[in-house]
């Protein structure tokens, strides 16, 4: 699957977006990225506008957007199946760092999965969870997973920084 060259693929970029926010902001940062001179192969769980902007889309994002409980267990399998393949494929390839953009329910199994696994790139999350309205147990496990967050909002930048996040 991937373009590994013995293990290793420091020249590359992992970003994974759950639904079409999230692509929205993948496809800001893939464009800020290249206009500053980033070369590398950029590839992930994308959606339509991370790939218009010149990613590669190895899962689509779309495959995350379910509705109602039914649908939701029935995916279970199959997300925990996706999960562990990107776990596979992110160690194996050791980007250069690996972004994820909201969608907590599926990120935050992943990091963890992937520092489990030995991953040690730079890891960050943009739109974390918003750990200051419920979960702030959940700021100590962005700290231990995460290089950096870049939350939506200034006020919750101050609370993660106030949390040493």
């Amino acid at each position: 699957m991937g373009n590994s060259r013995n293990g290793s693929d420091p020249g590359s970029l992992f970003i994974s977006c759950g639904e079409a926010s999230g692509d929205q902001y993948s496809r800001i940062l893939i464009e800020s990225l290249r206009s500053k001179g980033f070369h590398g192969d950029i590839w992930g769980m994308l959606g339509p506008q991370g790939v218009s902007a010149g990613a590669r889309a190895v899962w689509d994002c779309r495959s995350l957007s379910l509705m109602g409980i039914s649908e939701v267990l029935g995916a279970i399998p199959r997300l925990i199946r996706m999960k562990r393949a990107m776990a596979f494929e992110i160690v194996e390839r050791n980007p250069v760092g690996v972004v994820v953009i909201d969608s907590p329910d599926f990120h935050l199994p992943l990091v963890r999965e992937l520092r489990q696994k030995g991953y040690h790139g730079k890891v960050f999350y943009i739109a974390p969870p918003t750990v200051w309205a419920w979960r702030q147990g959940r700021a100590s496990l962005l700290a231990s997973l995460f290089d950096l967050c870049f939350p939506l909002f200034e006020f919750e930048k101050d609370f993660l920084e106030s949390r040493s996040v």
